[in-house]
């Protein structure tokens, strides 16, 4: 790990080591990110399992229900796990005792009352297996709550994170690979989500037992002020989510579920990335909270994350554009083609969700969910009227196409209030050799017209590295590993 950690670090452009910010945040995202990936390697074959075993339309009705208990997850969540409970954490580490309990026991009774409003709500209420198998995922609420994720990252401690991410992401792709074998057994997908989540709060809750914060607690005085700049912070991911999984309920509205199994098998290898991403952007939170005081040291940090995450999003998503049938294909199954056009169009969010990300933790860096909840509400507003002039005529392309135009839209205000907090626009020449690489890289993949993924992606992929050497992108020094200079 500190190998690849010296290979991600990078040098300033004018030849200077970086800063050990710098430093900090590739080793919390070595440790954090590199856990995420697995984990969300596992997640993603329980999804392709899932999506074999269940066909589109089976696919497609476990991607509604999760698409709704993931806004409940949300608000049992309150805005800790990603960025306010970080945030308190760097900031108040001698206060653990009062904080964590507190806020622990906020979330399990907002968890609490979720279950016995919406659970129970459905299980009543809807058809099945449609209303058992959301009373079902309902019940992972009550890990999101438990989960203490947000303390070890606010401590940087990211390393032990990514192991329970990954070791219960592991014991769910186990519980679908041994419980889900047909449509029938769809109601225990959720058991084996359960049971993973459970496994992975419970590893986290056990590595605090030293701080002596593992009990239950109501402070007022510690609340009141969270409380304050949590509604806005939840109200501002409820619509982020509305950005993100709105088109799955259009499409299930307007179309059918095996248009949404589709749709979510495209959207599958995006989310993957994504989650990455956002493991990335969180591991920067606690180092450019710190780093307030210092304000060329924060500006360095963030322009230079920002240039990083641009050198790895852009070839996948050019390099994405040009295979995505033949990884539908090859992924899933001959069943869900009708989904490669539809990835092909969604892979190009991957770098302007990844830039996006950066202004997003700047604006959290500071506090200003307030900021956040404007960017959302109108990002969230352009999606709706987008899905509704594209997805009646177009279906799942012109959904994709809506995805593509509000994150676009939604990065350029992020980075206009962010400018506003004293972060300034990235400068365009840090992406110049990232760009020529990738536009070479595409050039070659055009030329060699390869049909096979395997193929195509080494391919790809050496044409980018080669040429973004050559650029100056990534330099080589005796004894050392290769290092990006972007």
């Amino acid at each position: 790990m500190p190998d690849l950690a010296r290979f991600v670090q990078g040098r300033r452009r004018d030849g200077d080591p970086l800063t050990s910010s710098q430093q900090v945040v590739t080793r919390n995202f070595l440790a954090l990110g590199s856990g995420e990936v697995l984990a969300r390697v596992l997640a993603f074959g329980a999804t392709v399992i899932l999506a074999h075993r269940l066909g589109a339309a089976g696919f497609g009705s476990l991607a509604i229900a999760t698409a709704l208990v993931l806004y409940l997850s949300k608000i049992a969540d309150a805005g800790i796990d990603l960025g306010l409970g970080i945030r308190e954490i760097a900031h108040a580490r001698d206060r653990l005792g009062e904080i964590v309990p507190t806020i622990v026991t906020l979330r399990l009774v907002l968890a609490l009352g979720l279950i016995l409003v919406f659970g129970v709500g459905a299980l009543l209420l809807l058809p099945r297996p449609d209303g058992l198998v959301i009373a079902l995922y309902t019940l992972t609420l009550l890990w999101t709550a438990a989960s203490t994720r947000w303390v070890h990252v606010g401590l940087e401690r990211t390393g032990l994170v990514g192991l329970a991410r990954c070791a219960g992401e592991a014991l769910m792709l186990l519980g679908v690979l041994l419980w889900v074998h047909d449509i029938a057994d769809i109601t225990r997908a959720p058991l084996a989500q359960f049971v993973g989540d459970a496994f992975a709060a419970l590893v986290l809750a056990l590595a605090l037992r030293r701080f002596g914060i593992l009990r239950f607690a109501w402070r007022p005085e510690v609340l009141r002020p969270l409380l304050r700049r949590a509604v806005p912070y939840v109200g501002s991911t409820l619509l982020g989510l509305v950005i993100y999984n709105a088109d799955l309920i259009f499409l299930r509205i307007l179309r059918d579920t095996v248009t949404v199994g589709y749709y979510a098998a495209a959207y599958a290898p995006i989310s993957f990335l994504g989650n990455v991403a956002v493991a990335y952007s969180m591991s920067l939170l606690p180092t450019l909270t710190r780093l307030r005081v210092d304000p060329a040291a924060e500006r360095d940090l963030y322009h230079t994350s920002s240039a990083h995450v641009i050198a790895v999003a852009l070839p996948l998503a050019v390099g994405g554009v040009f295979v995505a049938p033949q990884i539908i294909a090859l992924i899933f199954s001959p069943e869900f083609l009708p989904a490669g056009p539809v990835l092909a169009i969604l892979v190009c969010s991957v770098p302007i969700s990844a830039v996006r990300d950066m202004a997003v933790v700047a604006l959290l860096s500071r506090g200003r969910e307030d900021h956040l909840f404007r960017i959302l509400a109108a990002s969230a507003g352009m999606s709706v009227v987008l899905y509704l002039l594209l997805i009646p005529p177009f279906g799942m392309t012109g959904a994709a196409a809506a995805t593509v135009g509000t994150e676009v839209f939604r990065m350029v205000l992020s980075m206009w209030y962010a400018r506003s907090l004293g972060f300034p626009v990235p400068p365009i020449r840090r992406a110049w050799r990232p760009a020529v690489a990738a536009a070479v890289m595409a050039a070659a993949l055009v030329a060699a017209g390869l049909d096979s993924v395997w193929t195509a992606v080494p391919l790809g992929g050496a044409v980018y590295l080669v040429v973004l050497t050559l650029v100056g992108g990534l330099r080589f020094r005796r004894g050392e590993l290769p290092a990006l200079s972007v």
